[in-house]
């Protein structure tokens, strides 16, 4: 598993730290893992081909979904690592 795997793991983890619930209910087992668990199953998703062209096709939206992140980050209670989410914005 890749160092960037694990890195990705711990941004998912910051993210959910924002205080909004979570949807669908079955991701709160997601928050509640442990990071290797959250970076390998991340991991193993990259090697999925129609995953990975999901994704790539999906740039847009995630680039808005982390700007609407980054805005409620300041109203996290306790306060969240900004740039953790932010390192997550496709270029």
């Amino acid at each position: 598993m890749a160092r960037s795997d694990r890195s990705c793991a711990r941004r998912v983890r910051e993210s959910f730290a924002l205080g909004y619930g979570i949807y669908p209910r079955s991701k709160t087992r997601i928050d509640g893992s442990p990071t290797w668990v959250v970076a390998a199953m991340l991991w193993f998703l990259s090697r999925i081909t129609p995953f990975r062209e999901l994704l790539a096709t999906g740039k847009n939206e995630c680039r808005a979904l982390i700007d609407v992140m980054v805005a409620a980050a300041p109203r996290a209670n306790p306060t969240v690592r900004v740039t953790m989410i932010e390192a997550m914005k496709p270029s």
